[in-house]
């Protein structure tokens, strides 16, 4: 077995009993080789400065729309790597999520290498123009847990295509007008109001795009495809989102996707390996207090991540680092 290959194994655990391999044909089948491609191409890259975007707000946080604890530890986890391959980063959220990033990044001492942008601060309009403006160009675009539009009754006979007679009914009672073209949990909620339209930076971007994600309603499932998210997913032809990426990673948690991402792009760039996991409690303290974030299944403010206690996250983390060694 590939290296990649076993932390596909490792950080594919539906730990928290989502789906994602419910038949045969699933999330992670569909998924499969997305890491080690991704890897390869980050770390024969050179020197990169990728985008990455995360922030996925909790409704039933207290106040409702406050961030969660699954993403921005991963987001960070990818911006250092990116600067240990000699590149530099710019992460982006809103809110407690991207005050969390900023925290955790003064911490680090990496502002001069890592920027910091708050979507919320960027005028309304032409996002990927905004951005652009703001802070410049990049190399690649990376969503980590970043929550994304459902389809459109077009947009899904265009994903569709010769299929589209066959599989319409099936989506229109699934997905029920109200419920489309919007941001929704994995509970159907819709969290739209709390987030910028991020996905405007994938649709049609010209760098390539990389996507992680532990439910199909994050940026980038649209390449797993609605009908599997469907037949896989509880509530997955409500909640699916239609935006694709080039190299999709699905995980149980999407932090550890990141994690796996993170130690094989170091490992393939000859640098040194990922932080070990008691750094990342203290990163995920850190943010989680001055965010603040919350855990997104229990909405409660603890160094917890999708209701799993910290030493779920460490034992998968120390497989990750054990398999790269």
């Amino acid at each position: 077995m590939t290296e990649a290959a076993a932390l596909e194994g490792i950080i594919g655990v539906d730990a928290g009993g989502r789906g994602l391999a419910r038949h045969a044909d699933n999330l992670l089948t569909r998924s499969k080789g997305n890491l080690e491609a991704a890897a390869v191409m980050l770390a024969s890259a050179g020197p990169v400065r990728p985008l990455i975007v995360t922030g996925f707000p909790i409704l039933s946080a207290d106040p409702p729309g406050t961030g969660e604890t699954d993403g921005p530890p991963g987001a960070l986890a990818l911006a250092r790597a990116a600067v240990a391959a000699g590149g530099r980063a710019v992460l982006a959220a809103e809110g407690t999520s991207a005050r969390a990033l900023s925290v955790a990044v003064d911490h680090l001492r990496l502002k001069g290498s890592v920027e910091v942008v708050d979507l919320a601060g960027l005028p309304h309009g032409d996002l990927p123009a905004a951005m652009s403006r703001r802070a410049g160009s990049f190399t690649h675009l990376v969503a980590v847990e970043r929550v994304g539009p459902t389809h459109t009754e077009a947009t899904f006979r265009q994903w569709a295509g010769d299929g589209a007679a066959a599989l319409l009914p099936e989506y229109l009672e699934a997905a029920p007008e109200p419920v489309r073209d919007r941001c929704l949990s994995m509970r159907g909620l819709d969290v739209s109001a709390h987030v910028r339209p991020a996905h405007l930076l994938f649709e049609g971007a010209a760098i390539p795009t990389i996507a992680i994600g532990d439910g199909g309603n994050e940026i980038g499932m649209g390449a797993i495809g609605w009908d599997v998210i469907h037949r896989n997913i509880p509530h997955g032809g409500r909640i699916a989102c239609r935006v694709p990426a080039r190299h999709v990673i699905v995980a149980g948690v999407s932090n550890w996707g990141a994690w796996g991402l993170a130690g094989l792009w170091r490992k393939l760039s000859g640098v040194t390996p990922l932080p070990d996991a008691a750094e990342e409690l203290a990163l995920l303290e850190l943010m989680g207090r001055e965010g603040p974030l919350v855990d997104g299944v229990t909405g409660r403010r603890l160094a917890t991540v999708d209701g799993l206690a910290w030493y779920h996250h460490a034992r998968v983390h120390g497989r990750i680092m054990e398999a790269l060694r």
